[in-house]
């Protein structure tokens, strides 16, 4: 293809994309929320129940409580389709506007005998009376989930989404079934998985910082264990620990022992075995993890455990192993318990010790110089604090470490800090708060009770097994029920991973690291201790670098993609725009996009790039640019964001 026709093709592309996102952030005057996308005819809208505004497929108190939240938000502004998919539903009495009138109407309506809202109410149907004014984009109880809907929402969170392959593989198998196989990781043999295995063995993750960042982005592409993909992101995002501050601390403060390079490959070092450690304990016990986390080098060298000695306790690692690892803000504890906890773990420091002693923590130190040592965890006895310790005074989870003998068995100063996570590990508040932010991972930003309640249940039967934990979730009505599709925002690293995985791409990763380096989400490089937050903002310069990324499925360089050869292994027509558009939306949403979406792509993939209606020609010269371009588009739907 020539110069001049890849500018076409290139401005052409852009500028379809634009108007689409346009068309769908549009303010509303008075809230200031996205008001979705202009409708254009009575073939967009879907079947809806009027008055249903919460999408649950019932009409209760519930819904005019999420018309006032739309009308008259208190928090951070959310996207139209998180907060109101179905604004035609909203309109409760059918005037085509959303005001004040509409929860009034239908609070009348269920608490006093008023007027039942205009058809379609009570049972699912069009609207007869719309205008052209508001739009029903969504409303999944009325469309009846299809086993497509079940396998994309199951992959949508579990996995970094949908495969071709895989989407098949799950409705086959079923999405429960798929479920419990990702729950045993250990089952699921990946030796015959060449596009991981090759592309593995070109990385280095141990001492390189771009290839650790790679093998997340390899595995979470290509691996066969998505859900342990997932959950070692969000616990070595849980467990925070930001590798600039670990770079800093080998180059700035070791008294010039390293250079900024070999600062950053013992940076490296310390991320990659971290997080190696959570991929081996994901899916074990909380206590397993927050002793693993706590007796990381790379966190005790982040909060400073290294500096916490006896007569001079930092608080720094008490403070957040409380707010952020287990209890969660302001919960339990006051400020008297920091400094009590923080002298649990004096003397817990890091130093250089033989290979083989790594990770024993009475192992003897070598040398900072020494060039065959590694830095690894270690206890110092003569920095530990062994008087008795009171937490939690005079509530009922008071614990009291007694004092310790400091002459007799100074290495027992260690179970002090053992002590106090054990405690935190079995307090029924670190349980509903980890499930909690597990819930919202991968369930609803919005936690449903009667599901925390469950995880609790479960966390405290079973001493916090995470095993038991993600069953518990994963396996419930609210997860593989239809409450709870479409209505949580990707972060920009599932974005990304999401789009090359639907059209099958093949990637060394570099531009995938390029893309979420631009959205600022590189895993480990977040410098507060709380982590990136699970609801990302949607700034309009980061949905700018997500849509350019998509292009890069037109420029057929990294990633790439043999869409026609895609296309003909599943039997579609390449002569057909329609049916491959159809191809293209079933992999990338179920087929969940509007008639005037669907109306859309097939009218870009039938002109060529000038715009010009052209029969599509397997055999013409612009052909795989026309599937590519079309691909692009396709996944650049507002909807490409949500999950």
């Amino acid at each position: 293809m020539n110069a001049r026709n890849s500018v076409c093709y290139i401005r052409r592309l852009f500028a379809a994309m634009f108007a689409l996102w346009i068309s769908v952030t549009v303010l509303d005057a008075q809230t200031g929320i996205a008001a979705g996308p202009t409708p254009v005819g009575l073939d967009q809208y879907r079947p809806f129940v009027r008055g249903d505004a919460n999408v649950d497929g019932n009409v209760d108190i519930g819904d005019p409580v999420r018309i006032l939240e739309y009308l008259f938000p208190t928090g951070p502004a959310v996207t139209l389709a998180t907060l109101l998919p179905c604004r035609d539903a909203a309109d409760c009495n059918d005037d085509d506007t959303l005001d004040i009138g509409d929860p009034i109407y239908l609070l009348t309506h269920l608490f006093t005998g008023g007027d039942a809202p205009p058809a379609p109410f009570p049972d699912c149907g069009d609207d007869p009376t719309s205008g052209l004014l508001i739009s029903c984009n969504s409303y999944p109880p009325c469309a009846g989930f299809t086993d497509d809907d079940t396998a994309g929402h199951v992959l949508r969170r579990v996995a970094y989404g949908a495969t071709p392959n895989l989407l098949d593989q799950v409705i086959a198998m079923g999405a429960e079934e798929y479920i419990l196989e990702q729950l045993d990781p250990a089952s699921i043999d990946e030796s015959s998985n060449d596009r991981l295995n090759d592309l593995m063995a070109t990385l280095v993750p141990q001492t390189s910082r771009n290839d650790l960042y790679r093998m997340h982005f390899a595995r979470g592409l290509y691996s066969e264990k998505q859900l342990l993909e997932q959950l070692v992101d969000f616990w070595n995002n849980h467990f925070n620990t930001y590798y600039w501050t670990l770079r800093n601390h080998f180059w700035f403060e070791l008294s010039g022992l390293y250079n900024n390079s070999e600062a950053q490959v013992q940076a490296t070092i310390l991320e990659h075995t971290e997080s190696e450690t959570f991929r081996d304990l994901a899916l074990t016990t909380f206590e397993d993890l927050l002793v693993a986390s706590a007796t990381s080098p790379a966190m005790v060298i982040y909060l400073d455990s290294d500096n916490n000695v006896v007569g001079n306790p930092n608080e720094n690692y008490a403070r957040e192993v409380m707010e952020l690892h287990s209890l969660g803000d302001d919960v339990v504890y006051v400020q008297n318990d920091i400094i009590p906890v923080a002298r649990c773990f004096t003397g817990w420091t890091v130093c250089k010790k033989a290979p083989a002693d790594y990770g024993d923590p009475h192992a003897p130190c070598l040398l900072d110089t020494d060039p065959t040592g590694v830095w690894s965890f270690h206890f110092e006895p003569g920095d530990h604090d062994y008087d008795e310790k009171v937490i939690f005074a005079g509530t009922p989870h008071e614990l009291v470490i007694p004092a310790g003998d400091a002459i007799g068995n100074p290495e027992g100063g260690l179970d002090d800090g053992l002590a106090m996570l054990a405690k935190l590990a079995s307090m029924p508040e670190t349980a509903e708060f980890i499930s909690g932010k597990l819930i919202k991972k991968f369930v609803s930003d919005t936690v449903p009770p009667a599901l925390l309640a469950d995880c609790i249940g479960s966390w405290l039967a079973t001493g916090g097994d995470l095993h038991a934990l993600m069953s518990t979730i994963l396996l419930s009505d609210e997860f593989l029920g239809t409450a709870n599709r479409w209505d949580k925002l990707e972060t920009p690293m599932e974005s990304v991973l999401s789009t090359v995985r639907a059209y099958d791409g093949t990637t060394d990763t570099w531009p995938v690291l390029g893309a979420i380096a631009d959205m600022s989400h590189l895993p480990h490089n977040f410098f507060t201790p709380d982590g990136f937050p699970e609801v990302d903002s949607l700034g309009t310069q980061k949905l700018l670098y997500r849509v350019q990324f998509n292009a890069r499925i037109y420029l057929e360089t990294n990633p790439s993609y043999d869409l026609a050869l895609l296309l003909s292994d599943y039997g579609v027509d390449l002569n057909s725009a329609s049916d491959i558009v159809d191809y293209f939306i079933r992999v990338q949403y179920q087929s969940n996009v509007t008639t005037i979406d669907r109306q859309l792509a097939i009218d870009f993939l039938s002109s060529d790039e000038s715009g010009t209606p052209t029969a599509l020609d397997p055999m013409a010269a612009d052909y795989d640019n026309r599937l590519e371009t079309v691909a692009a588009f396709i996944a650049s739907y507002p909807q490409a964001v949500q999950q």
